[in-house]
């Protein structure tokens, strides 16, 4: 009787203790960086226990918890802060993992993706947007002027929208459409023929690839560097901003010099020399042998063909005459 009432009570205590670790709930949620971007692959798992799961691709997740109130979850990813939530009653959880700060080194772009400078053996240096955003350009190409080691940008004439010519590592190139060693530009990978059409205030992030190193990811277009832009994006659960900015800029002078006709310099020309040598009838400039006949001449083409556009090529009789030989 007292060996039946042993196996009874050993029997009934298992079915207790099945029925009391049975009793568990689903417990879902999402996971989101401070700019409130999902984060894929955060670790989600009950404190103390090998019980636990990652989140998926929008980060979001699922995991079978105990029903005790006492049941903490931990929150964990690479590059931000572990948290710890206890369950309680809720069923859903939204997650804001907090960056750490001390632990990340610096990111910058690659053609493959992200990755830490220090993991990276080619020559990639990533440029601050705000040095863009602190300076008064027109343009990406003039605000990168001395913005990073190994990249020089000089404009040829200073001419407005005229594309400069960039030197990385000393491989002289141009960033317009002609010809030349010309470095790559990507806009969030899309190729683009020149820095000048894109706006400064787009771009969130600039990378610059210098080294030959290029090519195993680009081929032969990135021989002579390639320059990575990735530009700014809307974020999930975050406000609305408007910025305005502008630049007024002209193409053509306001003022121009007045100029004299042709006639009029040549017959100034003309008594200049006659002040040093009185009896000169004529002179030579520039091939050509000025006297008071062809300052008249010169009046005459005026008259009849000035403001016309005759093009290039200059016509005997008409534009010039050859006399004595001359």
């Amino acid at each position: 009787m007292e060996k039946r009432f042993q196996k009874s009570f050993l029997f009934l205590a298992l079915l207790c203790s099945i029925q009391v670790w049975g009793q568990t709930k689903t417990v879902t949620g999402e996971i989101y960086d401070p700019e409130g971007v999902p984060i894929p692959g955060a670790g989600i798992y009950v404190k103390n226990t090998s019980n636990g799961t990652i989140s998926d691709f929008d980060g979001k997740f699922s995991l079978q918890v105990p029903e005790s109130g006492n049941t903490v979850l931990v929150f964990s990813s690479l590059g931000f802060l572990q948290q710890e939530i206890t369950v309680g009653n809720k069923t859903n959880f939204t997650i804001t993992l907090q960056t750490n700060v001390e632990g990340l080194d610096e990111v910058v772009v690659v053609g493959y993706g992200s990755q830490k400078k220090r993991n990276v053996t080619g020559a990639v240096t990533g440029v601050d947007t705000e040095v863009l955003t602190s300076r008064p350009i027109t343009d990406v190409a003039r605000g990168l002027q001395g913005a990073t080691p190994g990249l020089t940008i000089t404009s040829p004439s200073g001419q407005i929208g005229e594309n400069p010519t960039i030197k990385l590592r000393g491989s002289v190139g141009t960033l317009g459409t002609g010809g030349g060693a010309q470095p790559l530009i990507l806009v969030d990978n899309v190729e683009i023929p020149s820095l000048q059409s894109i706006n400064p205030e787009d771009i969130e992030e600039i990378s610059v690839l210098k080294d030959a190193a290029s090519t195993s990811i680009y081929g032969s277009r990135g021989a002579w560097g390639v320059i990575l832009i990735t530009t700014k994006k809307g974020r999930k659960n975050r406000a609305p901003s408007v910025n305005y900015s502008n630049n007024f800029s002209w193409a053509t002078p306001t003022v121009t010099p007045k100029v004299a006709p042709a006639a009029d310099g040549a017959e100034m020309a003309f008594a200049a020399v006659n002040r040093r040598i009185p009896s000169l009838k004529s002179f030579g400039v520039v091939g050509m042998r000025i006297d008071q006949l062809a300052i008249e001449k010169m009046r005459d083409w005026e008259a009849q063909y000035g403001g016309q556009d005759l093009g290039m090529e200059m016509v005997e009789g008409r534009d010039y005459e050859i006399r004595d030989g001359n």
